[in-house]
């Protein structure tokens, strides 16, 4: 069945595509001048596996603007995901321009996502699960300026989703379940052009009403409301300099998959609950442009952990997502693009980023302080691009530095690492066509999986460790083209 399916999303993802591209360019069919058609695809992951296909419609009138977008994702399992996945996506953005300077701003799309797992890697007592979520969503807004310096926005957004899970257990017996979620938000920003030459003023704030319901294995409901402020500074410094200073009390919507689970295993229990995960977050950042078309930023976030998501134990020794509260998070972004013409390097782009992730949160099982379960202490990439515009050719090689990942189970931990390597790509752009090679690991990037189970819980005795190691180059390959 896994076959059948992948092949008919390659059916999916290419026929409408080539169908459009064909009309678009015979002669029968020419699109006005105001019109712009692009048609994309290729792998869905970096490591070449997965189909992803884009198409999108651009519309420019003296009223405003529009763009009608679709989108088709499948994606096999893989370490971090051992599920199938299939995404389908379609969405229309619009902007008018009102009387009086008044800017309008319409949005909606609707999204459905099926999700497939069977084999070992699915959750214990069960031999396969299968869930079909379906997103609709819509939200407008509209931006006027009362006074010269001073920038208004105020809108409203709404979206609902439901989510069937399927569930088959060891013992035979089908279960089903349905999760509802509502998300309505109100907001209101304003942002002022300070007397201070160069300094800019933003403030705006956003209530939140988030509902969910589970019906079927277990049944529950719960409601949230916040209200979410956030300010920020932005200041231009020297020539080609910019900072900008930010608070926000960051939230993101319920998972439902994570509530449904903690429903399904114990749904009686006031002291366990799935909530939309939420931070105080503060940023700082620095970013420089310089004369020679090269930029420099860098980012700092210190935020408090107020509710994240981790996998626990009810009292009845069931393993069930829920909200651990309290925390502390430190991020470091940085990225460099660079020309370097200057040294006797033409048409060559030297490029590189790094992060630095840190945070500390409660184990909900030991009590001890840790990092949050799957996240990537550091990682950090370099990038050398050459163009030759005469063949319509791009191409470079790219380093990457090791990574890894622990991903925390009540009785189990994942380690997840990939090893320091260097790839190549090459990108060759022949007109309206685009088609990209990429490949990873030609040197080095050797991807492995350490598994540990223990003996009852991670408080026991370790009671057996796999290893898994896959040391072959990632190769994946894209296919776009513009009308």
């Amino acid at each position: 069945m896994s076959k059948v399916w992948h092949w008919a999303a390659i059916a999916v993802a290419a026929i409408p595509g080539a169908a459009l591209a064909d009309a678009a360019q015979s002669s029968a069919f020419k699109l006005p001048s105001n019109v712009a058609f692009n048609v994309t695809g290729g792998a869905a992951n970096s490591d070449g596996t997965g189909i992803k296909s884009n198409t999108s419609v651009d519309i420019q009138t003296a009223a405003g603007d529009a763009k009608f977008s679709g989108s088709f994702t499948s994606t096999p399992p893989s370490p971090g995901l051992p599920a199938d996945q299939m995404e389908r996506k379609l969405g229309v953005d619009s902007t008018l321009h009102g009387p009086a300077g008044v800017t309008v701003s319409v949005n909606a799309s609707s999204e459905v996502q099926d999700t497939r797992q069977n084999g070992m890697l699915v959750p214990a007592g069960l031999s396969a699960t299968s869930a079909t979520t379906q997103q609709n969503t819509a939200s407008a807004s509209a931006t006027a300026h009362p006074l010269p310096d001073v920038g208004v926005t105020m809108g409203v957004s709404q979206s609902h989703s439901v989510t069937a899970q399927d569930n088959q257990s060891v013992s035979g017996a089908r279960q089903s379940n349905t999760v509802t979620a509502d998300d309505r938000q109100v907001f209101a920003s304003a942002d002022w052009n300070t007397p201070i030459p160069s300094v800019t003023l933003s403030a705006g704030a956003k209530s939140e009403n988030m509902r969910v319901s589970s019906r079927g294995m277990g049944d529950d409901a719960d409601q949230y409301r916040y209200a979410t402020p956030n300010a920020s500074a932005t200041a231009k410094l020297w020539d080609g300099a910019q900072m900008k200073l930010s608070s926000e009390d960051a939230v993101s919507p319920v998972n439902p998959y994570d509530f449904a689970a903690l429903a399904q295993a114990d749904p009686d229990n006031p002291d366990m609950r799935v909530e939309p995960n939420r931070e105080w977050r503060n940023q700082a950042s620095l970013t420089q442009s310089f004369d020679n078309g090269g930029t420099l930023s860098a980012t700092v976030t210190q935020a408090r952990i107020e509710s994240t998501t981790e996998l626990a134990l009810t009292p009845d020794g069931a393993t069930a997502p829920a909200s651990v509260s309290g925390g502390t998070r430190q991020q470091i972004d940085a990225n460099l693009s660079m020309p370097l013409s200057g040294i006797g390097l033409p048409d060559t782009t030297l490029s590189s980023q790094a992060t630095l992730r840190q945070s500390r949160i409660r184990d909900p099982l030991t009590g001890q302080s840790r990092r949050v379960s799957g996240e990537t202490p550091r990682d950090a990439g370099v990038k050398l691009t050459h163009k030759d515009d005469r063949h319509h050719l791009e191409w470079g090689v790219t380093g990457n530095l090791a990574t890894a990942q622990n991903f925390y189970q009540p009785a189990q931990v994942t380690a997840l690492r990939t090893d320091s390597g260097v790839g190549a790509f090459i990108t060759y752009k022949p007109g309206k066509y685009v088609v990209s090679l990429n490949a990873n690991g030609l040197i080095g990037g050797t991807r492995s999986q350490t598994d540990t189970f223990y003996n009852g819980t991670r408080t026991g005795n370790v009671e057996a460790v796999n290893r898994t190691s896959d040391s072959s180059p990632l190769v994946s390959v894209s296919v776009s083209q513009k009308f």
